[in-house]
């Protein structure tokens, strides 16, 4: 689970320094993807903690979809928050 968190603060400093998706300039195309991957992982993850519980209340394994989904979701919602950056700079 760390390791995914310490992935996460990269990624998201990434963004927000400009070095994710300022070469190839399709944005929009990979934003897409890492919702389509998000919104699902999501959703099984809560169905899968719904459906079986936690094991001994805490996350386990079994339990990854649900932090990735979020995780996912999170950087989606980064690239979004710096394009209105950007596009509120050059205005």
């Amino acid at each position: 689970m760390v390791s995914f968190l310490m992935i996460e603060v990269y990624v998201i400093c990434m963004i927000l320094k400009g070095a994710y998706f300022g070469i190839s300039g399709s944005w929009k195309k990979w934003t897409l993807c890492i919702i389509f991957i998000g919104v699902p992982n999501l959703y099984f993850g809560i169905k899968h903690i719904l459906s079986d519980g936690l094991t001994e209340g805490r996350l386990s394994a079994a339990d990854v979809n649900l932090p990735l989904g979020i995780f996912f979701l999170v950087i989606a919602a980064t690239v979004f928050f710096q394009r209105a950056r950007e596009h509120r700079e050059e205005d």
